[in-house]
This record gives structure tokens, sequence and C-alpha cells, in this order.
């Protein structure tokens, strides 16, 4: 099968690509973008020059560049907060409510990325009333440093008792 561009072609595409109008919709929360996006194509590599989303939803915004060839260098930074209860758009099985929010920056190569930031739940509440099970006021924080995952707190309530955790994982052969 022969690939429809080539590494030689990808390094020499030059381009823009323009967003006027943006706007992603879920269980009645919205994202839309305040400004036109952008995203420049030059010299084997995409660069996303302006994506800033924000509506009931929360916000999301990204900014970097992706290696469209090669290795395919990242150097990219996603931001943003989303209420947890766009989740009930996948699921009419189970109620969520509460924020998760997050900053992470991607480095490396696509086959191998160096991730590091922070991502964190804040009065979460997930419940599914067919397994009668609730999770109430759920807080918590991961540190994510490349192959090293934190869960740094985790705290809340489980059908009326306790919840409280945390702990390590290194993801792959790290």
């Amino acid at each position: 099968m022969e690939p429809l561009i080539t590494a030689t072609e990808l390094a020499a595409l030059e381009g823009r690509i323009a967003f006027p109008q943006l706007e992603v919709a879920f269980n009645r929360l919205t994202l839309t973008q305040q400004e036109p996006s952008r995203i420049r194509i030059e010299s084997g590599q995409a660069t996303v020059e302006r994506l800033a989303l924000s509506g009931s939803a929360g916000t999301l915004t990204a900014s970097g560049t992706v290696g469209l060839a090669g290795p395919r260098p990242l150097d990219v930074n996603v931001d943003g907060s989303l209420k947890i209860a766009a989740l009930a758009a996948l699921t009419d099985a189970i109620r969520t409510d509460g924020t998760a929010a997050w900053k992470v920056s991607a480095r490396g190569t696509a086959a191998n990325p160096d991730l590091t930031g922070t991502f964190d739940l804040i009065d979460a509440t997930i419940a599914d009333d067919d397994l009668h099970i609730a999770a109430v006021d759920v807080n918590a924080h991961l540190d994510l440093a490349g192959a090293r995952v934190e869960l740094a707190k985790l705290s809340g309530e489980v059908n009326g008792g306790a919840l409280d955790g945390s702990g390590i994982v290194t993801l792959g052969n790290g």
C-alpha cells in the first residue's frame, strides 16, 4: 500500500487552517471559541497558534507544535477545566457532577511522549442507580512526570463511607 503523502512531501507542506466558527455542544453544555482558531503548517510541523474554547462546560486552551514527519516531535501545552456532568452525554446510566481541571505539557515524540503537569477532580459526584453506588465530595490531585503518575490526594465518600488514598504508578518501562 502506497502512502498518500511521503515524509518529504509533508516536510515541504505549507499552509494555514482556520476555524472561523467552532462550537462543541453536549448534554446542554457548550464550549465555544472566543476568537478564530488557527493552525499553521510549515517546515514539517503543525503549530497551534490559537485555540481557546470556553462556555458552560468549562474552558480549554491549547498551544504548541507537533512534528508531521520523522520522529514527530511534540511541544504542546493543554490547559482547561470541564464540568464532569458533560460525561453524562456518554451514558444515561451514570450521573456526574463536579469539575475536572488539568494543565498538561507533552514533549518528546509522538511514539515516546514525555507528559508533565497536573490533573484535579474537585467536588466530584459519580452515581449509578443500577449498581446502587454513589461517590460524593470526591477530590483528587494527580501529578504527571514522564512515566510516573502520582496520586497525591484522594478523598471523598462512597456509599456513606470514607474514601482516602494516594499512590504512585510508573507506566511502560519507566
